[in-house]
């Protein structure tokens, strides 16, 4: 079991592949009000870097301004998490 801020997780969740049904759930868990979107691995942070050019046509001005600003991620060697826009929704999230 892993704990974060109080909170016991199953050691399988941070290893779990995950695909969003955003038909079902419209995109909720990317819009919540909160500082922190998305757990990533140390080793994905490079695909998300490659990630932001081709994603860029889509993305909006202001969360591409915040991207600049604050950058993609933040957190730590084994806790990064993604940038969230104004406390919202995630920077990648397209509103």
């Amino acid at each position: 079991m892993l704990e974060i801020r109080q909170t016991v997780i199953d050691d399988t969740i941070p290893r779990m592949k995950i695909c969003v049904n955003l038909s079902a759930c419209k995109g909720a868990c990317c819009t919540t009000c909160r500082r922190q979107g998305a757990l990533w691995l140390d080793n994905e942070l490079r695909h998300i870097e490659t990630c932001v050019p081709d994603h860029q046509i889509f993305t909006p001005k202001e969360h591409l301004e915040s991207i600049a600003q604050f950058g993609l991620y933040e957190g730590r060697p084994g806790s990064y998490t993604t940038m969230c826009y104004n406390n919202h929704a995630c920077v990648f999230c397209i509103l």
